[in-house]
């Protein structure tokens, strides 16, 4: 039997977490041991519980790559099929008009594609900027005219995927790395537990927060109520009516070497973590919802994006 770690390293920012978080799980090699992975991912807590899927992982058959190259983290215009993504070293932003349009560069700058996020009529995408006084901003570039606006009452850790779709500002607390709100003059907490948070996901309908917390996937609601733990995972989407999230779950020999990776799904209302995709020629990463029915997710052994349908 291998000891396999999860490795968050390409997630974890390096001005919020200071050292690598690895977490400790049995596997065995073998591919009967991937299409048991969701029952080997119980918690004691009935509040925690992840309860196993009776279906065996999807093993993707019909999947059409989209676009070659390494391009990662995918995130859909609101508005339309406009995609921005980022390279593996989150230092250029690429924007693709459609799907049937090559990804042209957009922005070249270090650390640009660790906190991404559209405007809610879809012409703006936010990013972030470190000064040389270490000032951290948030800007933005109309992915039309290429105007860049810098916006100076932000917190230093919003998450501004967020924007598109409250006008409530979610982040991390400076300080204490807790999730909180703040809406006009308004501000209270999401997370009450101690803990390095990151990576917080709003719900299309705005009930609900997914964030993490060391290899965990937590949800919540938006007024802070804390609903369940999902587990070990990586979530990195919501579907478009807000009933499940989509992510992965990486996997390395050495905490540094990612050796697979499979994709993972979160149904909201049962508690149910699914994984999905058994494959051993492929790492599976960073999907998207595109539709309720569609995702789009990146492959690091195949290099490029892929889309595939699900059998929820």
């Amino acid at each position: 039997m291998k000891r396999i770690f999860t490795h968050l390293s390409l997630i974890l920012l390096p001005a919020l977490i200071k050292s690598q978080t690895d977490v400790a799980t049995s596997r065995l090699n073998d591919k009967s041991s991937k299409e048991q992975f969701a029952s080997e991912l119980v918690k004691k807590d009935h509040k925690s519980c992840i309860h196993a899927s009776p279906v065996k992982p999807i093993v993707p058959d019909n999947v059409k790559k989209i676009i070659q190259g390494e391009f990662t983290q995918p995130l859909f215009n609101p508005q339309g099929e406009g995609v921005i993504y980022t390279n593996a070293k989150g230092d250029a932003l690429y924007y693709q008009k459609t799907i049937n349009h090559t990804p042209a560069i957009l922005l070249e700058k270090s650390g640009v594609g660790n906190n991404i996020g559209w405007s809610k009529d879809g012409d703006l995408i936010y990013y972030k900027e470190k000064t040389k006084d270490y000032r951290i901003i948030v800007k933005s570039m109309n992915v039309n005219t290429k105007e860049i606006k810098e916006y100076q009452n932000y917190p230093r850790h919003i998450e501004l995927r967020s924007l598109s779709i409250s006008d409530t500002i979610y982040y991390l607390n400076e300080y204490t790395l807790a999730v909180e709100a703040k809406w006009k003059d308004k501000t209270w907490p999401i997370t009450t537990e101690k803990g390095n948070y990151y990576k917080i996901l709003i719900s299309p309908n705005n009930k609900y927060i997914a964030v993490h917390r060391s290899a965990d996937v937590l949800l919540f609601s938006t007024d802070g109520q804390f609903i369940r733990n999902f587990g070990r995972g990586i979530a990195t989407s919501w579907s478009p009516d807000s009933n499940y999230l989509i992510g992965f779950m990486d996997e390395s020999s050495d905490g540094h070497t990612i050796t697979g990776s499979e994709l993972l799904m979160f149904d909201i209302n049962k508690g149910i973590t699914r994984q999905i995709t058994a494959t051993e020629n492929a790492f599976e990463m960073w999907p998207v919802f595109k539709s309720n029915n569609e995702i789009l997710y990146t492959d690091d052994i195949n290099r490029g994006l892929f889309s595939m349908y699900l059998n929820k």
